[in-house]
């Protein structure tokens, strides 16, 4: 049932995706769309910030109630185009959207207007957009799951779902970028089992390497065998009801998109329990990126901060924190920590060989530690058995001279 309604929102996602797409080609016209493209491609780098930045400019246009073929034509004043982007600002609902999403937005508007020379004086912006922010911090007040809770969530999910979020919540990634992955990404003949995020992939750019555990890594194995008839089935599915055509060689492991998993995951939370909203923006408190975080505090209680904040592609401002690790310190210390990422397993299950080698080892030590001990003790008691001789042949000679 979860894979048939996983399947239904990929379709009517992508449909939507194609619709709008026509619709900003018959509507906006393609000289401003290669206008917007050309905005995109100078300001943005990863392929979900151009979609974003798309629906910024889209939903913009549509509010203003203004086409942008002829928005930078004729004598505008800046008054005008002032009254566009206040007008644009005021459509934001202040109690559900947080202050960063809203800077984000705004930024994008203030970016593309200087594009085409049309610069207001940082005191307006300050005066009209940035006091009239109503605090500074998330919106949301998000729950990050604990172990036990990812297990009641993760016993309602198929094949394909327990493989995606299992990969997910252990490797740090974020949803877009596993939604990327492909098949030569993964390593498995690594152990840790390796992914290669390349840059494009990556929010900010920056190619990085990622894990998984063990059961991840075996999950994922388990939805590889049957990835190719979801493909094939899906494709069935779709011909003669939709305009588009499924992509039966799709190299991607996960070959669904962010909203499809983002639709799966608010099903296995509401079928385990765990659907509540926060009041103010009706969002999901547990929402999937919670698992990116439940990772992040999880192994920063047994790993260096900075090697976390690595794998999960906090770059920049520790950037030379990160110098000191390579790739194999990174595996290294992940393997010796990843069992406290653990969710079916536990962590004596996951380690159980590794445990059993470290224990021979350990017994081994301790053999060579009693005889080192016993030697320690024999050449003690033969340095005592000197001493005393040394001294009794001093008390001799002392009592034969004074007998003379």
């Amino acid at each position: 049932m979860s894979q048939c309604w996983g399947r239904l929102n990929q379709r009517k996602e992508t449909y939507t995706n194609n619709f709008i797409n026509k619709l900003m080609y018959s509507y906006y016209g393609l000289n401003t769309l290669s206008e917007i493209e050309e905005y995109i491609k100078n300001n943005c780098k990863a392929k979900g910030t151009k979609e974003h930045y798309r629906s910024i400019l889209k939903i913009y246009f549509d509010i203003i109630d203004k086409k942008p073929d002829t928005y930078f034509k004729g004598n505008k004043s800046i008054k005008e185009y002032q009254e566009d982007v206040k007008k644009y600002f005021n459509s934001f609902d202040q109690k559900r959207t947080s202050p960063l999403t809203i800077r984000t937005k705004m930024s994008a508007i203030k970016t593309y207007l200087l594009m085409h020379d049309i610069e207001f004086r940082a005191s307006w912006w300050k005066l009209n957009i940035k006091n009239q922010l109503t605090g500074k911090g998330a919106r949301s007040r998000d729950t990050v799951p604990e172990t036990h809770e990812l297990k009641q969530i993760l016993s309602h999910a198929d094949c394909r779902g327990r493989a995606f979020f299992l990969t997910l919540g252990t490797s740090g990634m974020r949803i877009g970028e596993l939604c990327k992955i492909t098949t030569n990404d993964v390593d498995f003949n690594k152990d840790p089992v390796e992914i290669d995020i390349l840059a494009e992939y990556t929010k900010g750019g920056y190619r990085r390497l990622s894990f998984m555990t063990g059961e991840a890594a075996a999950a994922l194995k388990e939805w590889l065998k049957v990835r190719q008839r979801y493909l094939d089935d899906l494709d069935e599915s779709v011909k003669g009801r939709f305009t588009y055509m499924i992509d039966r060689n799709d190299k991607r492991v996960f070959p669904f998109n962010p909203a499809a998993a983002r639709v799966m995951w608010e099903k296995l939370v509401t079928n385990a329990g765990f659907n509540k909203k926060d009041e103010s923006t009706k969002r999901l408190k547990m929402h999937p990126h919670t698992l990116r975080k439940w990772y992040i505090t999880t192994m920063k209680q047994h790993m260096p901060e900075p090697v976390v904040d690595k794998i999960v592609g906090h770059v920049g401002y520790l950037s030379q924190s990160y110098d000191r690790f390579t790739e194999k310190d990174m595996a290294r210390m992940y393997k010796e920590n990843c069992g406290h990422l653990a969710i079916f397993e536990t962590v004596k299950e996951q380690n159980l060989g590794e445990i059993h080698e470290n224990l021979k080892a350990k017994d081994d030590e301790i053999a060579k530690m009693k005889e080192t001990i016993e030697e320690m003790k024999t050449q003690i008691l033969d340095l005592r058995l000197e001493k005393l001789e040394q001294q009794n042949g001093i008390k001799s000679s002392f009592h034969d001279r004074k007998s003379r």
